[in-house]
Parts: structure tokens; sequence; C-alpha cells
């Protein structure tokens, strides 16, 4: 579901993937470190509003974060 809404961008060995966060999806309003993430996925940035900042674990999403989420690639 929250990849139907990512925007992609690829280079040969990642993808780094823009995921806005839904009005009312289960990551909103937890800490990024409470969430489960696929293996391999690393949060290498958060977008609120026009600020960015680089999350560490304890950083709280919220509804309207976009997430920028760098994974490899798979062929």
């Amino acid at each position: 579901q929250m990849l139907a809404m990512a925007r992609i961008l690829r280079t040969r060995a990642r993808l780094l993937l823009e995921i806005p966060v839904a009005w009312g999806s289960r990551i909103a309003d937890r800490q990024i470190r409470e969430v489960q993430w696929p293996s391999g996925a690393l949060i290498v940035g958060v977008r609120r509003g026009e600020a960015e900042c680089l999350p560490d674990g304890g950083f709280q999403l919220l509804s309207g974060d976009c997430l920028l989420v760098l994974v490899h690639r798979d062929d």
C-alpha cells in the first residue's frame, strides 16, 4: 500500500523511495524504531513540510511526512 504512492529514484544497485505517510497510516504517530521495516531498508531522511531532517530511531513520524528510504535494487 505504501509503495503504491512511492516515487522511485533508481541507480544501478539502489533505489531511493519517497514514501508519504498517509493520514491514518499504521506508522503515523510512531517512532522510527517502533516500525518493522523491510530487511535492508534504511530511512535516510524525512521531509515535513518545507523542512528536511536526518532522523534517528527516536524520530516521531507524523501523517503528512515524506520518508526517504534507501533500499537495494533487486533485478
